[in-house]
């Protein structure tokens, strides 16, 4: 089997669409269908489904999915190895994180590994938590940035930090305090929060003291949930990250009891990272230092 097949058939499973696949990886469009019908014809079944809404993987394809993706791990790691040997760094680290991570620590991580390793290819993938664990789950990325509660069996866990959740409140919302709000004042307000909010411990808080939230607005966006509290919409909690330099005319403003989230890095512990993905653990770990 071509790696050059394997290749074609993670980026449609990727991007779930023929022609913005061949844009992404430079080839026409009838390349990647020759590619996928060549591959469906060595295994034997079909890997994608077709409709107007785009292609879908298949039971079957799905199946295939991890094992196509280990076997291009396999590959980057000979390539890296034999790029160590030779005494360059070369190769692709995949790393897969969350909204207030992308937005708050990767640009400036990014910037610092790129100086010290032009050579090395980062690849980004924001999504949720549950779905950073099953991006690492099928070898799709090599290193997650998650909360510990999401952490599956065989993935290994390090903390990174302790990130507190924060209220943010309109700019003439009064509390007692001037850092912190308490329970009985977050009941004073009209709770807004995310359609998909993960944070296990921040629900907990909420049933804990029986804080109701308002369900009038679901927004599934750090930026979009600060800027209706801007406009008086209403209040909301969110991670400290979220809000980190954030600019919107909004008080923020500690709990009280305190909650926070273990935010931390997590690896497939049934594999040993390849020498780039090693290099992006410890240039993650340093930056987080001066955070």
């Amino acid at each position: 089997m071509s790696l050059y097949l394997y290749e074609v058939f993670k980026t449609v499973a990727e991007y779930k669409s023929f022609s913005r696949t061949a844009e992404a990886m430079h080839i026409t469009p009838s390349a990647v269908s020759h590619a996928i019908a060549n591959l469906e014809e060595q295994f034997g079944f079909a890997l994608f489904e077709r409709s107007r809404k785009g292609v879908q993987l298949t039971v079957n394809g799905e199946k295939m999915l991890p094992l196509v993706n280990r076997v291009r791990e396999c590959n980057e790691n000979v390539l890296q190895e034999a790029g160590r040997i030779n005494d360059s760094d070369v190769g692709e680290v995949r790393i897969g994180v969350l909204h207030s991570v992308a937005l708050t620590w990767m640009p400036e991580i990014i910037k610092r590994f790129k100086d010290k390793y032009p050579k090395i290819e980062v690849r980004i993938y924001e999504a949720g938590y549950n779905e950073i664990s099953d991006l690492l789950y099928k070898h799709a990325i090599d290193i997650g940035i998650v909360a510990d509660s999401f952490v599956k069996a065989g993935q290994m866990f390090e903390l990174l930090v302790k990130d507190h959740m924060v209220c943010v409140v309109p700019a003439d919302f009064t509390t007692k305090s001037e850092k912190m709000i308490t329970v009985e004042e977050i009941k004073r307000g009209k709770l807004l929060m995310q359609y998909d909010a993960g944070e296990i411990e921040l629900k907990k808080f909420l049933e804990d003291n029986e804080i109701s939230v308002d369900e009038y607005i679901k927004v599934d966006d750090d930026n979009v949930m600060v800027a209706l509290v801007e406009q008086g919409l209403g209040i909301s909690v969110v991670p400290g990250l979220c809000v980190k330099n954030s600019r919107r005319k909004v008080k923020i403003l500690g709990l009280k009891p305190d909650v926070y989230r273990n935010l931390g890095l997590v690896t497939a512990s049934t594999r040993s990272p390849a020498p780039a993905t090693v290099k992006m653990i410890a240039e993650i770990k340093n930056y987080v230092k001066t955070v």
